[in-house]
């Protein structure tokens, strides 16, 4: 596919077009230059990973509390226990709870990471 964008619209932070169709630009190591394009991508990369960790919390959040409410045959002498209540059910939910809490720490770590880089 050969697409021509005119030159007015070309996003040149790193380099750019001369009116010849020569590329020229500040950074003249090909990685940097690399580097420097891939980290315009670095916000949104981040943005993911926050929205990742919020909807693990909404979902980890959710089989808590409906494991807390759901009710399971128990004993008969007595009201019936929270399905929350059975060891099987902690050892399956409260590994992911765990997760969330250090992936929360992660992403907004992260964050803090990309916004000192950003201003300098």
């Amino acid at each position: 596919h050969k697409v021509r964008v005119p030159q007015e619209n070309l996003l040149n932070r790193t380099g750019n077009v001369t009116d010849m169709g020569t590329y020229t630009s500040s950074i003249k190591d090909p990685k940097q230059r690399f580097g420097a394009s891939l980290g315009a991508l670095s916000g949104g990369r981040v943005s993911i990973t926050g929205m990742a960790v919020v909807n693990l919390k909404l979902a980890v959040s959710i089989a808590i509390r409906f494991s807390a409410t759901r009710r399971q045959f128990g004993p008969t002498d007595g009201e019936e226990l929270p399905v929350l209540e059975y060891q099987m059910q902690q050892w399956r939910l409260i590994p992911y709870l765990a997760a969330v809490y250090a992936l929360d720490y992660f992403s907004k770590s992260l964050f803090m990471n990309l916004v000192e880089l950003q201003i300098g």
